[in-house]
């Protein structure tokens, strides 16, 4: 699992805690001392979580001020403004509202996701209970009291391409209909690798495109590889590239690639064999 996912998956499991008091305290010893008043907590919130998957502090700089904050990723020249950019999970949010008029941020909290539209967050001092919670929110990506977002560079999460595509859904094949190339990269391209769904694709970012890669296009050991099948039945397949015809036998073992789960392939499987892909009927193979 990437650290952006540790870093994101801890902050969902502090999600219901009711006040700030544990943050506060952590802060206080580790930080610096601010005292033992109820001062706000969000920036603090996101410093602990960080601290506690092991986040470097040059990446996320601990601060229990939403303003450091900010600064501190402006100064990183990780910044990205307010419709300039699509957020991804694990991204720092910075709001400001209509009546501060002192600072340039008022709250901070991180992305959950982007959906229809919206951007989902997990913030900390959050709420109208007394002391804050850590609770969920929406917005809409045009809203104007969002400033932009902090664009963490966690460590282990930038790969190189040896080649490929950046497709708009993992398990999907072109020839399904299903599976848009978002995005031709060339080699030696750098992105940002997300997750790891650990059957042979990685959830990856390339400027502003989010979208899925085979993990053997890119140079590194520590990504998934496509798991293997056991052929059930001995036939001719047909290639994926042009159509041509190829046998396999009963007990092969292949590398799955996808299996087609929409539109007229519906039901059908890519496979490797022998590094030709192929079509086959995904209840003639088992994969393992």
């Amino acid at each position: 699992m990437s650290q952006r996912s540790k870093f994101l998956d801890f902050a969902r499991s502090q999600v219901g805690t009711i006040g700030g008091d544990k943050y506060r305290a952590w802060y206080n010893k580790n930080v610096g001392n601010i005292g033992s008043t109820k001062w706000a907590w969000c920036a603090a919130g996101i410093s602990y979580c960080a601290n506690q998957v092991g986040v470097s502090k040059s990446v996320i700089i601990p601060t229990a001020s939403a303003p450091a904050m900010l600064h501190n990723f402006q100064n990183a020249k990780r910044f990205k403004a307010r419709g300039s950019y699509t957020p991804t999970g694990g991204d720092i949010i910075i709001f400001k509202y209509a009546y501060n008029t002192t600072s340039d941020a008022s709250h901070v909290g991180i992305v959950e996701k982007v959906e229809n539209g919206y951007v989902h967050t997990i913030e900390f001092n959050s709420g109208s209970l007394s002391d804050g919670a850590v609770a969920r929110w929406k917005y809409s990506l045009s809203s104007s009291i969002i400033v932009g977002y902090g664009v963490p560079k966690f460590k282990n999460n930038v790969k190189t391409v040896r080649s490929g595509r950046i497709r708009k859904k993992p398990w999907r094949d072109p020839k399904g209909g299903t599976s848009k190339t978002l995005k031709i990269l060339p080699v030696g391209a750098e992105l940002e690798y997300l997750e790891d769904d650990g059957y042979g694709w990685g959830k990856v970012k390339s400027g502003d495109i989010t979208g899925y890669i085979q993990n053997n296009r890119l140079d590194s050991e520590n990504t998934s590889r496509f798991h293997k099948a056991t052929v059930l039945l001995t036939q001719r397949v047909k290639t994926v590239a042009t159509g041509e015809k190829k046998t396999v036998q009963k007990g092969d073992t292949v590398k799955f690639i996808c299996e087609i789960e929409k539109g007229k392939y519906k039901g059908t499987a890519i496979i490797s064999v022998d590094g030709t892909t192929c079509f086959i009927k995904s209840s003639d193979i088992k994969v393992k």
